[in-house]
């Protein structure tokens, strides 16, 4: 099964196509890749807390992920909350 432009030494068969056939050096078969998904939401809230932000700590600069970001921002504003709870009842009581 040999054409007579083939080196001699070639076989042509089952995983060996005719050196025609094949693909030319440095070009792919798939030029353009495998075409990407269509994201979705929670896809995009992950990206998004990934991400980071910069805050100013000690009077740095820091970059941190926006997830973290968020946890001390909620943490900030419960502790703030429940301080300012005990302080309207610290008042009443006193009154």
């Amino acid at each position: 099964m040999r054409k007579d432009d083939d080196t001699p030494d070639y076989e042509i068969g089952y995983g060996k196509p005719p050196k025609s056939g094949q693909f030319q050096k440095g070009k792919s078969g798939n030029p353009f890749g495998r075409p990407k998904k269509p994201s979705d939401a929670d896809a995009e809230w992950r990206h998004e807390f990934k991400s980071k932000m910069i805050i100013m700590e000690k009077g740095k600069r820091k970059a941190i992920p926006k997830s973290v970001g968020y946890k001390r921002q909620m943490m900030n504003k419960a502790i703030s909350g429940i301080s300012g709870r005990l302080g309207r009842s610290q008042n009443r009581s006193s009154v």
